[in-house]
């Protein structure tokens, strides 16, 4: 039996607008504007990188970034529990290979409390038999650890897995893992920026797949070329 592994950010959750709104609430708290270019440049990094890499205020002792980036998240939180942006193609996919036999798992490098709220929200949670957060591992993507855990809870070898992401960071993370990776393009990204981090697929709607597509993938995830595009 093979498991289908799905990133939440930008995979479930159509999350660029929500996560943009939350930075911005705390900057302005903070007293400094965010303006949305420069959130975009580093959209599909985690809150710790995102905040040094982008942030005026450097030089902050590591607790009261953290203690940021709990605010930033609750807001975030906030803001998809009034209004869930729902990835309504990824999510039906997700259904389907459910029905066809598939595993089903949540593998996200946000906090815990994003990925139950996604799991709840698209109800997924009936069907997923591993959900794992950053919170669940020693190290983060774009190490494999999330993914490894994932297929581990499931009992599904890792090269059985097809794993569902919208970074090049959880790309490389299921990549570091041996599974097969599909690119989402989805808001906040092009299809073109997935060419050197060389998933199997790149589509920017998961919803235009079938089960057997889906399947083929792990038939020919190695032989070259990467790079395959679906509309």
């Amino acid at each position: 039996m093979p498991a289908a592994l799905f990133d939440c950010d930008g995979v479930l959750v159509d999350s660029y607008t929500p996560h943009y709104r939350a930075w911005a609430r705390v900057a302005a708290e903070r007293g400094f504007d965010f303006p949305e270019a420069e959130y975009a440049a580093g959209f599909g990094k985690s809150s710790g990188p995102f905040f040094a890499d982008h942030y005026p205020e450097k030089g902050l002792p590591p607790d009261a970034v953290a203690e940021i980036d709990r605010r930033k998240e609750r807001f975030y939180r906030e803001a998809v529990e009034a209004e869930f942006p729902v990835l309504a193609g990824t999510v039906d996919l997700a259904r389907r290979l459910h029905d066809a036999g598939w595993a089903i798992g949540i593998g996200t490098a946000g906090p815990r409390e994003n990925a139950e709220l996604a799991a709840a929200k698209t109800g997924l949670a009936a069907i997923a038999g591993a959900v794992v957060s950053a919170d669940d591992v020693a190290r983060s993507k774009p190490a494999p650890d999330i993914y490894l855990q994932a297929a581990q809870t499931l009992g599904i070898a890792p090269h059985d897995c097809v794993v569902f992401e919208d970074s090049k960071t959880g790309i490389a993370a299921a990549r570091a893992a041996g599974m097969t990776v599909v690119a989402i393009a989805s808001t906040g990204h092009t299809v073109e920026e997935y060419t050197d981090a060389a998933p199997d697929l790149v589509t920017t709607d998961a919803g235009v797949l079938t089960v057997e597509d889906v399947f083929g993938l792990l038939t020919i995830r190695h032989d070259p070329p990467h790079g395959l595009s679906a509309s």
